[in-house]
């Protein structure tokens, strides 16, 4: 039933659900000078069939973005590729798609999943970073850890990825205000680019987005990620700019909890617009 009700907003958010149509909306792209993201939906993968067909989603995805000269980056949820039943069988996954991408000059970014996961991401990112340069992790700006995490991070020429984050958590651990997480957003950004980080900020939020602008960034320093199905003004403006811009591109089956946090983040974001005027 849930699936159902879903599906109606599947063509905004989701570019099909195999490589082939994912490819093909990839290439729509390229009028408006915006490069893919490709994420091969699926988490919490249960069995190791599970873990070699996502792995060989993203082999396949990998050669067909190169024999189609479609040039952009892939992101990769660790659960999917088993980090909740075999850290090592994850760890040789994730290794396998990051060599092949480093052959074929792709960004692989780690996406960032809740909580119980972050310290786990972020050592399979020190681990694969320490050969390849290619590999990017997520940093979430409601959680309060994530300054720490991103002072560590830049002791290594790193590339970081900055979103607010959309999973719940407690508040002993996570910014529950708006203006707390664009607060903190705005540190770390101002932090990374300091330290000549490679960093993508990912928002949609225009106090983000000026933010960042005001900066004055160097332009191959700095990328703007934005989701499929969001905003096109801020991506159309954003290039005119000459910045880079990236579209996280989702394809798979396995839509409905990516559409759920779409879904969610929208009715929070309502929430937190409602609750600032009502304090002014």
């Amino acid at each position: 039933m849930l699936k159902f009700l879903l599906r109606p907003l599947v063509p905004r958010f989701i570019a099909g659900e195999t490589v082939e149509g994912a490819l093909a909306y990839a290439k729509g792209l390229r009028s408006r000078k915006i490069l893919p993201i490709f994420d091969v939906l699926g988490e919490h993968a249960q069995k190791k069939a599970e873990i070699v067909r996502v792995m060989g989603q993203y082999l396949e995805l990998l050669e067909k973005m190169n024999q189609s000269n479609v040039k952009g980056a892939i992101a990769v949820k660790l659960t999917a590729l088993g980090l909740d039943i075999d850290p090592l069988l994850c760890y040789r996954a994730v290794l396998r798609v990051v060599q092949r991408a480093d052959d074929l000059e792709v960004v692989v970014w780690l996406d960032m999943e809740d909580s119980p996961y972050t310290q786990r991401t972020i050592s399979t990112y020190n681990k694969l970073h320490q050969q390849h340069s290619n590999v990017g992790v997520c940093i979430q700006a409601d959680l309060k850890r994530s300054k720490k995490d991103v002072l560590a991070l830049l002791l290594d020429s790193p590339r970081i990825r900055l979103v607010k984050g959309v999973y719940a958590e407690s508040t002993t651990i996570a910014f529950a205000s708006h203006r707390e997480i664009t607060q903190h957003y705005k540190e770390l950004l101002k932090l990374c680019l300091q330290r000549n980080a490679n960093v993508a900020v990912a928002s949609h939020d225009p106090e983000i987005l000026a933010y960042a602008l005001q900066l004055n960034p160097e332009k191959t320093k700095i990328e703007f990620q934005l989701l499929k199905g969001v905003r096109d003004d801020e991506k159309k403006m954003l290039v005119e700019k000459g910045y880079r811009v990236y579209e996280y591109v989702p394809f798979g089956k396995e839509w409905e909890k990516y559409i759920m946090r779409r879904i969610g983040e929208g009715w929070r974001n309502m929430w937190w617009r409602i609750s600032e005027i009502r304090v002014r």
